[in-house]
């Protein structure tokens, strides 16, 4: 019961810390930790999984497509702890809103590529 609750609290949890602060300050980390999980992530992901799978192998792109999907809430979690909720509360509803065009983009390579 408790399981089917949490993701509905976590939402809650981030929107509270996000309508807390200032998003402009901190628009230069939160771009870099979005289009490094976004785009270089999964960049990484198929040329490592390419040199030693190949780059045919289903797998490959898989794996590729869950390194795409933005961060899980626990993100957030983890950087109150060390003190930049800040920045990952706002990282991680970016992520969240940018993965609807970069997973899109992605799924849409891997159809025409596969």
């Amino acid at each position: 019961m408790v399981a089917s609750i949490a993701p509905v609290v976590a939402l809650f949890v981030v929107g509270g810390i996000i309508a807390q602060f200032n998003v402009s300050p901190m628009w230069r980390r939160t771009a870099a930790i979005v289009v490094g999980k976004l785009v270089l992530h999964p960049a990484l992901v198929f040329v490592v999984l390419s040199v030693l799978l190949g780059p045919a192998d289903p797998f490959v792109l898989t794996a590729m497509l869950i390194a795409a999907v933005p961060m899980l809430s626990i993100y957030l979690v983890l950087g109150a702890a060390h003190g930049v909720e800040q920045v990952c509360a706002t990282a991680l509803v970016t992520s969240t809103v940018a993965s609807f065009v970069t997973v899109s983009a992605l799924i849409w390579v891997m159809r025409s590529y596969a």
